[in-house]
């Protein structure tokens, strides 16, 4: 009997542990999008050695990898459960009703997680444990919901569970994703209504070569972070070209110029994403000026933040507080 890849009993789950080697036994469930999941990969290496003439001699296992990443639209409750992961950040919304508030900043050390698939008509189940969200970046696109991806690094071995005997039930968020059209995007302080589209990505850097007596990872390790910014605005006039290059003046200056962007959305119900980058300092802008086919004029702006106080960047929500298992921080 053959499966489709979108087989209604598929799945992606993911928990938060409580330590680092004890498995989530509570799950939130992702409306993905597709280069969701994980891949088991078998490294191998093969080898010739005197004595076997032409041919190899053995082939071994080398190393056992299972990395991957989150990809779909994005709604209230993903976001927050995301965003507090990527960041390190520990809360819980808590039975209060009505809407729960959520504030993440970057943390030194995040919440290992543990990653279960299910596929071929929910059979086959992989599940890793100990694995760690390396980031999470979120696009916005004139005519598009916002989209968000947020990559992971597993920590431990991969091992197969009986979709039959062992398949989870999956529970997914409701309502709509966040549409760019409605949002508010403020560059410098202001709103614009001439952004085309962003891309918003916070990573961290991590030390995963971390093998000692088996196959797999020992621990995947937290090491430094950075967040960047692109944007695209259509040229209205002079004021974000002439502050980026010239530092608002008529020459080009030694420093960079700074400045700070914020992305929200309302949904339903008062729920809303925010994305906060307080301080930013501007790399560069290209601008298609002398187009001989005609164009519209654009400025197609790189950014990174910069730490100030005691934050690079926040990530909001208001979410519907539905009780003290529904968001699992």
């Amino acid at each position: 009997m053959a499966f489709s890849s979108n087989d209604p009993r598929n799945y992606l789950a993911l928990g938060r542990q409580a330590d680092f080697d004890t498995e989530a036994t509570a799950f939130k469930f992702v409306k993905y999008l597709g280069n969701s999941g994980f891949n088991v990969e078998l490294e191998s290496e093969s080898v010739y050695e005197g004595g076997d003439g032409q041919d190899h001699g053995f082939h071994y296992r080398s190393k056992t990898r299972a990395d991957g990443q989150v990809e779909g639209y994005v709604r209230p409750e993903m976001f927050t459960y995301l965003a507090a992961w990527a960041m390190g950040s520990a809360a819980n919304v808590g039975t209060n009703v009505g809407i729960g508030s959520n504030c993440y900043v970057p943390n030194a050390t995040v919440p290992f997680l543990t990653v279960e698939q299910a596929w071929g008509g929910g059979n086959q189940i992989d599940r890793i444990r100990s694995a760690i969200l390396t980031g999470i970046n979120v696009e916005g696109e004139a005519g598009q919901p916002w989209r968000i991806t947020a990559p992971f690094i597993g920590g431990g071995t991969p091992y197969y569970r009986d979709g039959v005997a062992s398949a989870l039930t999956p529970v997914l968020e409701s309502g709509d994703p966040a549409m760019y059209a409605g949002g508010a995007y403020l560059i410098n302080g202001a709103t614009s209504l001439d952004i085309r589209r962003f891309s918003y990505s916070f990573e961290r850097n991590v030390d995963d070569d971390l093998y000692t007596t088996e196959t797999f990872r020992r621990k995947v390790v937290p090491l430094s972070r950075s967040v960047s910014l692109d944007f695209q605005v259509i040229y209205q006039d002079s004021t974000l070209y002439k502050s980026v290059v010239y530092g608002g003046g008529s020459v080009v200056p030694q420093s960079l110029a700074t400045g700070a962007f914020r992305a929200f959305r309302v949904l339903t119900a008062s729920q809303m994403v925010q994305i906060d980058v307080p301080n930013l300092t501007y790399l560069s802008v290209d601008v298609n000026r002398l187009e001989p086919d005609g164009q519209t004029v654009v400025l197609d702006v790189s950014a990174m933040g910069v730490r100030a106080g005691t934050s690079i960047t926040q990530l909001r929500s208001n979410t519907l507080a539905v009780g003290a298992s529904g968001i699992l921080f």
